[in-house]
């Protein structure tokens, strides 16, 4: 018995999800430094809010899931949210728990690691041969 998953896996096919799945690695990279550092620095802008609530959630959901292929956009996206949402939820509890409640701090470092995670992405795809 043979799956069907409408994926012809041809070379275009697979060059197109390597240089979209870069795209995602940069931007996410970008966004959760740049979230990092107006947060850090304490910078107010219009943009800060939502930029560090969106880079919380789907920056750091891409890093802990950017190794997984999937070929459904909705369903890696779905993928992205929940672990985003997960992490942030157990980074506060755990923080709470532990007594050492720093929104600014914690929120920095979490931005601050999730942007090496994907930095680290962009480098393991480029090796990989990916193409912008």
């Amino acid at each position: 018995m043979t799956v069907e998953t409408g994926h012809r896996g041809d070379a275009a096919t697979t060059s197109r999800r390597d240089a979209l799945r870069l795209a995602i690695d940069v931007v996410a990279t970008a966004a959760c430094g740049l979230a990092a550092l107006l947060t850090l620095a304490n910078i107010h802008t219009p943009i800060r809010a939502g930029l560090t609530v969106a880079s919380l959630v789907i920056g750091t959901g891409w890093a802990a899931t950017n190794w997984i292929k999937v070929n459904d956009a909705a369903f890696a996206a779905t993928i992205v949210i929940a672990a985003g949402l997960s992490i942030v939820c157990f980074y506060a509890r755990l923080f709470v728990e532990i007594g050492w409640w720093h929104p600014v701090g914690s929120t920095g470092a979490l931005l601050i690691v999730a942007a090496a995670v994907n930095a680290m992405a962009i480098v393991r795809d480029l090796l990989r041969g990916a193409q912008p």
